[in-house]
């Protein structure tokens, strides 16, 4: 699934080749999470959320203060971590990534397995 316009936005150098792409999300609880779309490089992780889901949060975070305010995107080095695990979010399994810093993020994807080959195959 190509993710129209967010490949342009998010490539820092031209030698970084997107392997997988797909629907994913972040998981801030296990009643919360901002959907966007997920996408694997050779150098890292990248969690970003479409333009109007941005919009949305930012209306939501005015009326429900524990909902992010604005939009939220993340990039992880595969360098940077330092673990990757099985979890679940209602239904779907759930990437768990912990970085070497200590911090742990928590992604729901469809097909777990393929998303933790790659960052495997990747990670140092």
């Amino acid at each position: 699934m190509k993710i129209p316009g967010v490949e342009r936005k998010i490539m820092n150098s031209a030698d970084e080749i997107t392997l997988h792409q797909g629907l994913a999300s972040f998981c801030k609880s296990d009643w919360s999470c901002l959907k966007g779309y997920g996408i694997l490089t050779n150098k890292r992780f990248i969690f970003t959320m479409p333009s109007v889901a941005v919009s949305i949060s930012k209306a939501v975070a005015k009326i429900f203060k524990h909902f992010a305010k604005g939009g939220f995107e993340v990039a992880i080095p595969y360098e940077r971590i330092e673990n990757i695990s099985e979890g679940r979010y209602g239904r779907r399994k759930a990437l768990i990534i912990e970085t070497k810093d200590g911090s742990t993020y928590k992604f729901a994807v469809n097909n777990y397995q393929l998303w933790a080959d790659i960052i495997s195959e990747h990670m140092l």
